[in-house]
């Protein structure tokens, strides 16, 4: 599809060329590159199972890899890898001994996360790692009684991700890519000597590569950890002493592409396609109605917004440079010192009792970066975050060691970190001696580590403040033509929306983020705590009984201070009141006062108050109009605060009419404020049953069953995205990772063949040779489901719909679903139905808003609503993580057959297979209320595998 121009406020549609030149600007071919690159290389399709059997069908083919990795490098065992270790001990006396060790790695893959083919003539992205471990401990014996061992390392992990188009640069991101890096990259389309990725909204990205690779498709992370420290052990009558220290110096030096290579991403923009809706064409759906309009804009190759990154080279640049300057990655080098300190007394009060004492020391340094690039607020975390609710606008500085600001931290130091610890050991005397054994202990243990997550977090959050760089997150890279924009004509590099520390503007795009730390800011910590009593139930069978829980406290967590506020007051109503009011048909005064004299475009008119509401705007709008439908009151909101239509300027749709600046959010600079604080904690509880089979007549095994709860708020060091912005405790329920019921059982059992075995025993030579020494083991794993929450994302209190749940008409037990075939796939929830959500009866036609709605509901198997969408202003009443998953079973089996070479050597030959009984594993299904694929399952693990191995072991 080549349009001739934009559709006209009218809602005409346009002529328009299927292939071809556009006639009314020869020279200029807008559809070339998604005619010519992206269907040129769509494959025919060969799978009519599946589509529709009318418009869609499928394309099936092998893909082959040479290894698998991900971006964290921590696959399970799909990657290609080579390791070598090195092991040098040295004697100088029998009083001195000195050891190193040396760990080569090396691994070069294929990346799920940076892209894999979904067409045969595709491109894949790569992986590569290159982990180091160094380490050398000197141990001297000082008399009988006292022993010191001094100790030194280096850790140094190392990865790097390359997208499709950049497989084979430099491992700094410089240089050209080589071999089918090469071949990709010459389909980038380029504007001035910078290549962009074309993104498109219907057509898809990943079909021969991933056309929207950035931040966690081509990166790379160097980091190196070193540590030094001493430890001295005494043994003084009944007491074994022991006390230390050690010094670790943490760095990661990364970076990534972060939209330095710039992306266009197709849409309507400012002009947006018009005329295609249920009012041109009855009964098109409100999701038909947003394909086509995305179809047309990707046929027509229309940009609606460009994204490119820019950064600082040092804390004291004066122009921000991007990939026109050659500085095509963004890079931060972040360090972090760390101590500890500890001391430990095992006091054998008895034989039998053994009382265990001990407290340490911890102390995590404030990060800081090597070239001074760490961005804080200048008035501060808590003033900056408030913005000109607390007086001024928002600004950045750098703070921390090489920065102008040396004295300044990202947050305080804490100083405080003493942990306690205490454990028992008591052979009870009864019922036998030693069979019975009581062991408890409790401990507190800090987390620490400023660097962990430092490419998510803590680069996040100081290494792209605004200010300091123009990166994703909004932060001053997207730029929204005003002009109609496609590929003929778009204009690279951007402007830059600000110079470095300078103010993001307040009446600006309102798409940046601004996230900073509390100032006062501690370690996390966490309470372990266990009571185990050990049975010696006969000579090789031992029974273990235990409660296992833990703690944990002032953990990492955020939350986003800039939650809309929808009780907003003008004209006597509140923002909710005249959104149910337009909802309903009606006019609302909020609205008139808010829009008056104000075209907010999308087939609106200029509102006068008269005889065009605001009301008649935001319903005929293309963009508020689904909100209003759907109940989405925070999106309305969001939209107001932010939106530049009809204005130019963010903020402008209720500045206009003099409302101030903060009407709607705390800090209206931002889209988003993320405050990082304390505010997260969690819980663990178990009983964990273990018996243990020691070896005796060939057999041993071990079996294991643990039944747990876990509890939290928030998931690790990310942002908490309440359904109620004022209520973060809502948020307390199971924790991802939590599985009620874990059973293990490993084992392994020497085949009764051969000399001195029950069969076979005198044998000849060759028949004992072949039938010895075969051993048979397996390993059973299984876990109930993962906790899921099922979700209803409408934004009814505010503009995240990350946490929203459905309203709960009925009961619904955590173990609803299961796994059920039918004729079109797998299903989880087969006695539930889907259905229009009932709220539908209460939206207006008027202004064809009703034809906007698509938001469902569930029923259960008589008929009855069970789940639907909360209210504009309500929270939904289910849970988070209240129903559970399919759960996972899996038998791993191996046989192993060792043939006596020699006196030193053998040969082993080791057969291993990975899920032995080929059982499917069902992936966790679609539990969003308001798509139509709700409870449907579309993926699935589990396919047997057989791995060979023979080895001379000598």
């Amino acid at each position: 599809g080549n349009p001739v121009r934009p559709a006209t406020a009218t809602g005409d549609l346009q002529q328009f060329s299927i292939f071809g030149r556009d006639p009314l600007r020869p020279g200029l071919d807008p559809a070339g590159f998604v005619q010519n690159t992206l269907l040129a290389n769509m494959p025919l399709p060969n799978d009519y199972t599946m589509g529709d059997g009318l418009n869609t069908a499928g394309i099936r083919f092998t893909r082959r890899i040479y290894g698998l990795d991900v971006a964290d490098g921590n696959s399970n065992d799909q990657n290609n890898r080579d390791q070598f270790n090195v092991r040098i001990d040295h004697t100088f006396s029998s009083k001195h001994k000195l050891s190193g060790v040396w760990t080569y790695e090396r691994s070069i893959d294929h990346s799920s996360q940076a892209g894999l083919r979904s067409y045969p003539n595709g491109f894949d992205g790569g992986h590569s790692k290159w982990p180091r471990l160094y380490t050398v401990s000197f141990v001297s014996t000082l008399s009988s009684s006292m022993v010191n061992e001094a100790r030194g390392g280096l850790r140094r992990s190392a990865i790097a991700s390359w997208a499709p188009f950049y497989v084979g640069r430099n491992l700094d991101g410089t240089g050209a890519p080589m071999g089918t890096g090469a071949e990709a990259f010459k389909l980038l389309p380029q504007n001035n000597g910078i290549p962009f990725q074309a993104v498109t909204a219907f057509i898809g990205t990943n079909g021969f590569m991933n056309w929207s690779a950035g931040f966690g498709s081509t990166r790379s992370s160097r980091s190196p950890l070193w540590q030094y420290g001493d430890n001295l052990s005494w043994t003084m009558g009944k007491h074994a002493l022991k006390f230390g220290g050690e010094m670790r110096r943490d760095q990661t030096t990364g970076w990534n592409d972060n939209n330095m290579t710039p992306q266009a991403i197709f849409g309507a923009g400012n002009f947006p396609v018009t005329g295609i809706d249920n009012t041109a064409f009855v009964g098109l759906s409100a999701n038909n109605q947003t394909a086509a309009r995305s179809m047309l804009t990707d046929l027509a190759a229309s940009i609606g917004s460009i994204r490119e990154g820019f950064d600082l080279p040092n804390a004291t640049a004066s122009q921000f440079l991007g990939y026109k300057d050659g500085y095509v990655m963004h890079d931060r080098d972040w360090h972090s010192n760390e101590f500890s300190a500890f001391f430990k007394d095992d006091w054998k009060i008895r034989s039998s009792l053994t009382l265990n004492l001990g407290i340490h020391w911890e102390y995590f340094g404030v990060p800081y970066e090597g070239k001074g690039r760490a961005g804080q607020p200048t008035a501060g975390n808590e003033a900056g975050a408030c913005g000109i609710s607390c007086g001024s606008v928002t600004v950045s500085r750098f703070v921390g060691k090489n920065s102008p600001n040396p004295g300044l931290q990202l947050y305080k130091d804490d100083w405080n970190n003493f942990a306690p610890s205490v454990g028992l050991s008591w052979s009870l005397p009864w019922l036998g001696k030693d069979k019975t054994v009581l062991r408890m202990g409790y401990g507190v243990a800090y987390t620490g580590g400023a660097l962990k997550s430092a490419n998510t977090i803590l680069d996040s959050i100081a290494g792209a403040a605004p200010g300091a760089a123009e990166l994703s997150g909004g932060n001053g890279i997207t730029f929204t033509p005003n002009a109609y924009t496609n590929m003929a004509n778009i204009s690279l590099p951007i402007a830059h929306q600000y110079a470095p520390l300078s103010a993001v503007p307040i009446e600006g795009q309102r798409s940046d983020t601004l996230s900073v730390y509390s100032t006062n800011r501690i370690n996390p910590y966490v309470q372990n705590f266990n009571f185990e009593i050990q049975r010696e139930v006969a000579r090789t069978l031992t029974l273990d009984v235990a409660y296992v829980g833990s703690k944990g406290t002032k953990l990492n967590g955020g939350r986003n201070l800039n939650a809309v506020n929808i009780y907003s007051q003008t004209a006597g109503q509140t923002l909710l009141e005249a959104f149910n009011i337009t909802r309903a048909g009606g006019n609302a005064a909020f609205f008139d006062t808010l829009l008056r004299g104000i075209n907010i475009g999308g087939g609106a008119s200029t509102v006068n108050g008269t005889t065009v509401t605001g009301s008649q705007a935001l319903r005929t709008n293309t963009t508020t109009r689904a909100m209003i439908a759907n109940g989405n009151v925070g999106a309305l909101a969001n939209f107001l605060n932010t939106s530049t239509a009809g204005t130019g300027k963010g903020g402008g749709l209720y500045t206009t009419n003099g409302l101030p600046q903060n009407f709607f959010v705390l800090n209206p600079q931002f889209a988003t404020v993320n405050y990082y604080d304390n505010s997260a904690s969690s819980s663990y509880h178990s009983v964990q049953i273990q018996a243990t089979k020691r070896l005796s007549h060939g057999l041993a095994n071990q079996f294991t069953y643990t039944w747990s709860r876990a509890l939290d708020i928030s998931d690790g060091d990310g942002i908490i995205s309440p359904r109620d912005p004022n209520n973060v405790r809502l948020e307390k329920g199971r924790a991802g990772f939590d599985r009620s019921h874990i059973l293990t059982s490993a084992g392994t059992y020497e085949l009764p063949f051969g000399p001195n075995r029950l069969l076979l025993r005198n044998g000849t030579g060759w028949i004992q040779r072949f039938v010895e020494r075969w051993q048979l083991g397996g390993i059973f794993n299984y876990s109930s489901g993962q906790p899921l929450t099922i979700t209803a994302p409408v934004s009814t209190v505010w503009q995240s719909t990350t946490a929203s749940t459905p309203v709960a008409l009925g009961p619904v037990p955590s173990d609803i679903g299961k796994v059920t075939f039918v004729s079109n796939g797998v299903v989880y929830f087969p006695t539930l139905t889907l259905a229009d959500d009932p709220a539908n009866s209460s939206v207006s036609s008027a202004n064809s808003l009703s034809g906007s709605f698509s938001n469902r509901g569930i029923k259960d198997g008589n008929g009855n609503w069970l789940l639907v969408n909360p209210a504009p202003g309500q929270v939904g009443t289910l849970g988070r993580n209240t129903i559970v998953g399919p759960g996972n079973i899996r038998l791993d089996m191996n046989l192993i057959k060792r043939i006596r070479m020699t006196e030193a050597k053998d040969f082993e030959f080791r057969v291993d297979v990975v899920n032995i009984l080929n059982h499917a594993n069902f992936g966790n299904p679609n539990v969003n209320i308001n798509s139509t694929n709700f409870g449907r399952i579309t993926s699935a693990s589990g396919a047997r595998r057989f791995t060979f191995n023979a080895r001379v072991n000598f």
